[in-house]
C-alpha cells in the first residue's frame, strides 16, 4: 500500500530529527530566543493561563512533551559542553541521568522552534535562581519541515 503524502512527510521529519538531535539540557531562559518568523505571535492571555497552571500544578519542565526545541551551531554546542563540563553522552542520556545544565557566554542566544508561551510564562513565574527550561538541541541546518513540526 503506497504511503500518503502525510506519512512520507512524517517519515522525513523523524529521520531528520534523529540525525540532527544532539540531546537535551537545562538552559537558562535568557539564552532562549524566538524569531519574528514564529508561527504564533505572543498571546498574553495564554501566558497568563500557563502561569495559573504553573501555580496550580507546578511548573512541569522535565516531561518530554514540555521541552522546547532549539537550533544550535556545532561550535556553540562544543563551546557550551566544554565550558560546562558536559559530555555528548550526558546530553543524550537526558532524563535517565538528570538533565545536565549547559552554560553559555553572555550574548549567546539559541533560536527556539516553538514554546514561546511556556518560556514567557516561566520568565514571569519562576524565581530568578530557577529560570531554566529543558531544551532539545538540534544542529543548525535543520530543514523547514522539522522547524515547522510541533510534535
Amino acid at each position: 500500500m503506497p504511503q500518503s503524502h502525510y506519512q512520507v512527510a512524517n517519515s522525513a521529519i523523524e529521520a531528520e530529527r534523529r540525525l540532527m538531535y544532539q540531546g537535551s539540557a537545562r538552559i537558562s531562559l535568557d539564552v532562549l530566543h524566538f524569531g519574528r518568523g514564529q508561527p504564533r505571535e505572543l498571546d498574553i492571555d495564554h501566558v497568563e493561563f500557563l502561569k495559573k497552571c504553573f501555580r496550580n500544578e507546578d511548573c512541569q519542565r522535565l516531561p518530554a512533551r514540555n521541552h522546547v526545541p532549539a537550533i544550535i551551531s556545532r561550535q556553540q554546542l562544543v563551546n557550551a559542553m566544554h565550558g560546562s563540563g558536559v559530555s555528548a553522552q550526558q546530553l543524550l542520556a537526558g532524563e535517565l541521568s538528570d538533565y545536565p545544565r549547559l552554560e553559555f557566554p553572555t550574548g549567546v542566544q539559541l533560536e527556539c522552534l516553538h514554546g514561546r508561551h511556556r518560556i514567557e510564562a516561566g520568565q514571569e513565574f519562576l524565581l530568578p535562581t530557577e529560570k531554566w527550561w529543558i531544551v532539545d538541541l538540534y544542529l543548525s541546518g535543520t530543514s523547514h519541515l522539522l522547524r515547522s513540526d510541533r510534535n
